[in-house]
C-alpha cells in the first residue's frame, strides 16, 4: 500500500481558480485552533487564502485513540465559514462568508 500526506484545496472566483496543494508546492497552517473554531492559511506563489471555520452546533462522534475508541471529535453540519482570499498577482482580494457548511475539527 502506497500513502502520502497532503492536501488539496480549489476555490473558483469570477471563473478562475485558485488551487492550493501539496504537489503545487502549496503551504498550510493552522493558525488559531479551539474546540469549536479552526482557523487555517494556505499560500502559494499565485495567492494566499484564510478559512475560518465555525461550528455553531455541534454532535459529538467517538473516535479511536491509540487503539481505543475513547476520542471524542465535534462535528456539525451546521456551522458557519468565512473566506479571505488575496491574488499576489493582481493585488485584488475576494472575501465571503456562509452560514451553510459542515465542520469536523479534530484536536490533537
Amino acid at each position: 500500500m502506497i500513502t502520502f500526506k497532503g492536501f488539496i484545496c480549489a476555490l473558483v472566483v469570477k471563473d478562475k481558480e485558485y488551487r492550493f496543494a501539496t504537489y503545487n508546492n502549496s503551504k498550510i497552517s493552522i493558525k488559531d485552533q479551539k474546540s469549536d473554531t479552526i482557523t487555517i492559511f494556505l499560500e502559494n506563489k499565485e495567492a494566499e487564502l484564510t478559512i475560518k471555520g465555525t461550528i455553531t452546533t455541534a454532535g459529538e462522534l467517538i473516535a479511536p485513540k491509540e487503539g481505543i475508541m475513547t476520542k471524542v471529535i465535534k462535528e456539525g453540519l451546521s456551522g458557519e465559514v468565512e473566506i479571505f482570499l488575496k491574488d499576489k498577482k493582481s493585488q485584488t482580494v475576494y472575501q465571503d462568508f456562509s452560514k451553510l457548511a459542515g465542520i469536523e475539527i479534530v484536536e490533537p
